[in-house]
């Protein structure tokens, strides 16, 4: 405990010379970034505590190419004969919840399910802090307020406090007891990547090779463009009619057989900013759209194309000739109608713009986007698509290891002795997003 370690002794993978007794946050941070600072080989891990997945893994490289993305709602155990199985948590954890719903209602012995969160966070950090040794990579989390945390803790397969306490306290003496004893990373030369955590209240932006990010705008963000719905949805429901109004137009486009949602960000009073303003929108594929009908909830599929192509046949409304429909809306002197046809278009809108769709009932969960980007195509995490996120918590863990790419950038940028700056403004990142 009280050996101190030189530079060349930490000369394999993570090679920062930290003294274990110091304890010093800023001191680790400072060693940390000066590591990290003009360094190629670095990559970035992001980590999302996802809706559908108990966590979701994306590792990047400095150009943000995708190296790996992985789910961690199924982990390979091994064994004691040395065999490997999959085993799917995500759905032990649902069980094990409903059994203890059930136990509850019916004041039978309730079983202890913290064996089974404990033996999963285990296998995970272990695989997470070799993927973050074997890769050179720093990790980048959520920085999600303590209320939040509490709030998701009503299920029970919400593992994500434990799972970054148990991190944290890994990295701060991460050791290969196997490791030959002059080896680097072996039991006497062990990495200390994090300062010492006592609480959650002690996590700020950095602990040592752990960065935190403010989540806002890192699931429901267009990859490809850097396309994001930041409307105000109150303050447009409570003003329909001024919201059309201020749309540039609503035409239907025979070219690809949508309607097109012409608008300008800067013609609305809103609180973020995109460097991008002007945006087409269109009614590209189905939504999935929340109901709720005699205090059910469900859902159902809608092609809004058909939805609002259907309406407006049965409304009388002429859209194939490409006439702007806010002029059509604007001449209907009848006061119903023109409320009716109004609820139409704006509802259509926010469909379009509604990214991330998921379905308790059927396990859907997809990001499809409304805009086209630059090759003309409209970027789908259905498409499986390797090169971009493959599900809609995927694209969350992405943009949240490119907003520690931004990080890594700002640390190039500095001088040694200089603070870097870890605030990561709506403004900065979607300034940032939007350049792929």
């Amino acid at each position: 405990k009280d050996r101190r370690y030189t530079q060349e002794q930490f000369s394999i993978h993570v090679p920062v010379a930290i003294n274990y007794t110091a304890g010093k946050v800023n001191r680790i941070n400072d060693s940390v970034n000066g590591y990290l600072r003009n360094n190629p080989d670095v990559k970035i891990i992001g980590v999302d505590r996802g809706e559908r997945n108990l966590l979701y893994v994306c590792m990047i490289d400095q150009s943000g190419r995708i190296l790996k993305q992985k789910s961690y709602n199924i982990v390979e155990e091994t064994r004691f004969n040395g065999e490997t199985r999959a085993v799917d948590y995500l759905d032990k954890l649902e069980l094990r919840e409903k059994e203890r719903n059930e136990a509850r209602q019916s004041w039978k012995t309730i079983g202890n399910i913290k064996e089974l969160k404990e033996g999963y966070l285990s296998m995970v950090v272990h695989e997470i802090t070799d993927m973050m040794v074997e890769n050179n990579a720093v990790l980048v989390m959520e920085n999600l307020n303590r209320g939040f945390k509490r709030g998701r803790m009503k299920f029970e397969r919400q593992v994500y406090q434990k799972f970054e306490m148990m991190l944290i306290n890994k990295l701060n003496f991460l050791c290969d007891k196997t490791s030959a004893e002059d080896n680097s990373g072996s039991i006497y030369h062990a990495y200390q990547l994090t300062a010492k955590v006592a609480d959650y209240q002690d996590i700020y932006q950095q602990t040592g090779f752990i960065y935190y990010v403010v989540p806002s705008y890192t699931s429901k963000i267009d990859p490809t463009t850097g396309f994001a719905d930041i409307f105000n949805h109150s303050d447009a429901k409570n003003d329909k009619e001024g919201f059309l109004d201020k749309m540039t137009s609503i035409k239907f486009d025979s070219g690809s057989d949508m309607f097109q949602f012409v608008f300008d960000y800067d013609q609305f009073n809103l609180r973020d900013t995109m460097p991008i303003t002007k945006w087409t929108a269109y009614t590209n594929g189905n939504r999935l759209i929340h109901q709720i009908k005699n205090g059910q909830h469900s859902f159902v599929t809608l092609d809004i194309t058909k939805y609002l192509q259907d309406y407006l046949i049965e409304n009388h409304i002429d859209f194939k000739n490409g006439s702007n429909l806010i002029t059509e809306l604007n001449a209907i002197e009848d006061k119903r109608k023109h409320a009716a046809v109004r609820d139409a278009l704006f509802n259509t809108f926010f469909w379009a713009l509604q990214m991330r769709n998921s379905s308790s009932e059927t396990g859907e969960d997809y990001i499809i986007s409304p805009v086209k980007n630059s090759t003309g195509d409209f970027y789908c995490s259905s498409d499986r698509n390797e090169s971009l996120p493959i599900d809609a918590d995927a694209n969350g863990a992405y943009n949240i290891a490119r907003k520690g790419l931004m990080i890594k950038q700002r640390i190039d940028a500095s001088k040694a002795d200089e603070k870097v700056n870890l605030n990561i403004s709506n403004t900065e990142w979607f300034e940032f997003a939007s350049k792929k």
